[in-house]
């Protein structure tokens, strides 16, 4: 029977037979065994404890010689060899007393082995889906939701395993079974052939009822659906039931559905309130018809013996009945997280396969594109086309553009989370695939515009993917992000948590944390992929941040892929995308001077940061204006203002040289100083009371 159901089972779950099969022959095949085994023990224990009994009774009705006769109990006759009744009883006990103990010894090994059996399956399949993730490309993080991995993880593989020991359980107490009742033919032929035709009409007239009492709660479900949709139906158009005068029908209709929906679940109580009682009135009737078959197929003098045996191994039988229903009750409930959980070990999107493994040694980090083309996968929009580029080992090129131009995707073909569509990526003129993932990934930093932080201590996320760090190059990490400052007044310095339930840290502070992991790290190649983006600019201290880019990419190999200008300056190459191409290539001066869309985004970005300065200076000095009503002092402020705006609008133009450009800085400085100086000897009159 279990290994029908087995097979039943298995040609139902396709891929997850695999499983089963891996579980129950490939790997450790001997905790099965094992299980069988003390399962086994258990009830031959159970079975020959009960047989004792019988000496006990055999001796207090007196006519224990006759009770031994028969042939198939000798064995136990040669427990009351002795003259005493004390001395029989007291090899009895003993008899009973080792029996006990090894019994339960077996259960107790049968329960922690299985505990044990079902956490390593647990475990085991846990690892291997681990192991799957860590290779996985990445697209397969965004078709799934964390929560749906998370689910399959532990969930359905928690569920799955329970599966793997329904079926074990199955094919155990299944064994035990067909062993008990071949005892029970060697012992009665007649009796067992009677016994199994009474419990298949219980077995059969229990399903029958089990079935009846589902199909009817099943129907009281879909029954109560339909009543609450008629009252939310009824309560949402009141306004037209009222209008057509329908309020009595409606009412009458909603009651005859809850009427209905209350005999289906007195008609489910009725059939599940049956099953104990017939199970039990069945049982009793069992027994009485083994009675009657014992009278009637044996001799006055073999019915005393044969029918207490019969029965104390007979009642051994129906608990193992009862566990069998039970385990192929968990394993239909759980048998579809194996499907699953198959699909999940073996997800269709698999990692990227190196067919060399490089070594990244003495990598000079020398990056080429050459005629490479990218769309994500499963998306039939071309985000690069044709793309060609060459950064030299140690050089630093800026990849700009505007929202959408397709610049932002060579972060993930450099570090291979994608592969291209067409065209070859060379990295010291190999090609990137000959590269193992894991070991190039170690040779680049990213700096992204979204850092993560872990939930650890700072100096462990400072630190995070490295070995033998110690804390002074942590400390000097910090120091050249320019954070450090900032972790010297945390309490806990270095050791203060961070992350989910630690100290809250702004997305500047975050970012300047992702640039000491970069500096820690001393890659090969820096990958600034726009690292302000999601920082207000009003916020960042730009000379203070060109410093530390520029450190970070002075002893490697550096792509800044950025919309912010300012930051594209630092590059010796700068190229501009636009529409998924490349549209000019060039040096920020260069660039500048061509015109069109770089000129553009310049003139754009420059006027937007000088005009959020200018509002802001604009308007302390017209509340200063209008407190006062000192012609020459307005006049003065009036004329200083025009002569420090008119020397912004000239410089946001961008088009003028060096020198120019500090002429004009200058005289904007010397207006600003003047005007701030003019305020400030009218803040002094209005405090020394010269002016009302």
């Amino acid at each position: 029977m279990a290994f029908y159901y087995l097979f039943l089972s298995s040609s139902m779950l396709n891929s997850s037979f695999k499983i089963i099969y891996y579980y129950f022959v490939q790997n450790k095949p001997f905790y099965t065994a094992i299980l069988l085994i003390l399962s086994l023990l258990s009830t031959a224990c159970n079975i020959i404890g009960t047989v004792l009994l019988i000496p006990i009774f055999s001796i207090l009705v007196g006519s224990q010689a006759s009770f031994f006769d028969y042939s198939k109990i000798k064995f136990f006759g040669r427990l009351l060899t002795e003259e005493t009744l004390q001395s029989n009883l007291l090899s009895i006990i003993i008899s009973l007393s080792i029996i006990i103990l090894i019994k339960n010894i077996a259960n107790y090994g049968s329960m922690v082995i299985g505990f044990k059996h079902a956490q390593n399956i647990a475990y085991d399949l846990k690892t291997k889906g681990l192991d799957i993730l860590c290779n996985v490309d990445f697209y397969y993080y965004q078709q799934h939701r964390s929560s749906e991995i998370l689910a399959n993880l532990n969930r359905e593989i928690d569920k799955a395993s329970l599966a793997i020991k329904s079926l074990q359980k199955i094919l155990i107490v299944t064994v035990t079974i067909v062993l008990i009742t071949v005892i029970l033919l060697v012992v009665s032929w007649q009796l067992t052939l009677a016994a199994l035709i009474a419990l298949g009409w219980i077995i059969w007239v229990n399903n029958w009822l089990r079935s009846q009492a589902s199909k009817s709660k099943n129907a009281s479900i879909g029954i109560n659906q339909s009543s609450n949709r008629q009252i939310v139906e009824f309560l949402s158009g009141i306004r037209s039931i009222k209008n057509m005068a329908m309020e009595e029908k409606a009412s009458q209709d909603i009651a005859m559905s809850i009427a209905e929906k209350n005999k289906r679940q007195l008609r489910t109580k009725f059939m599940s309130a049956a099953i104990e009682p017939i199970t039990e009135m069945s049982g009793m009737a069992t027994i009485l018809a083994l009675a009657l078959v014992t009278y009637y197929t044996q001799t006055s003098s073999t019915i005393l013996p044969l029918l207490p045996i019969y029965l104390a191994i007979f009642l051994r039988l129906l608990p193992f009945l009862n566990q069998f229903n039970q385990a192929k009750l968990q394993y239909t409930r759980t048998r579809s997280s194996l499907e699953v959980v198959a699909s999940f070990l073996n997800p269709p999107h698999k990692s990227i396969s190196s067919s060399k493994d490089l070594s990244l040694l003495n990598l000079k980090a020398q990056i080429e594109f050459r005629a490479v083309s990218f769309a994500y996968p499963n998306h039939g929009q071309i985000i690069l086309d044709n793309i060609n580029f060459a950064v030299d080992p140690g050089k630093t090129i800026a990849l700009v553009g505007l929202t959408g131009t397709g610049n932002s995707p060579i972060a993930e073909l450099l570090t291979r989370f994608y592969p291209a569509v067409d065209g070859k990526i060379l990295l010291d003129g190999q090609a990137i695939e000959s590269f193992e993932p894991r070991s190039l990934r170690k040779a680049i930093a990213i700096v992204s515009r979204d850092t993560f932080l872990f939930n650890r201590s700072l100096a462990d996320n400072i630190a995070y993917g490295l070995d033998d760090v110690t804390r002074q190059d942590i400390i000097a990490a910090a120091k050249q992000a320019q954070i450090y400052h900032f972790i010297e007044h945390l309490p806990a310095g270095l050791s203060t948590k961070v992350g989910e339930g630690g100290v809250f840290l702004s997305d500047l502070q975050k970012q300047q944390i992702s640039f000491a992991r970069a500096f820690l790290r001393n890659p090969k190649i820096v990958i600034l992929d726009e690292p302000f983006a999601l920082i207000d600019r009003n916020l960042l201290d730009l000379e203070s941040i060109q410093q530390t880019i520029q450190t970070l990419t002075d002893q490697c190999t550096a792509v800044i892929i950025t919309k912010q200008l300012d930051l594209a300056q630092i590059a010796q190459q700068i190229v501009l995308f636009n529409q998924g191409k490349i549209v000019a290539t060039g040096t920020h001066q260069e660039l500048l001077q061509q015109g069109g869309i770089y000129q553009r985004m310049y003139s754009m970005q420059f006027k937007t940061n000088q005009q959020s300065r200018q509002i802001k200076l604009a308007q302390k000095i017209a509340r200063k204006l209008a407190q006062q009503n000192n012609d020459c002092l307005s006049q003065e402020i009036r004329l200083n203002l025009n002569t420090l705006l008119n020397s912004l609008e000239s410089l946001s133009q961008g088009l003028l040289e060096d020198e120019e450009q500090d002429t004009i800085l200058d005289n904007s400085f010397q207006s600003a100083k003047e005007m701030l100086a003019s305020l400030k000897a009218y803040e002094n009159k209005i405090e020394q009371g010269k002016i009302d």
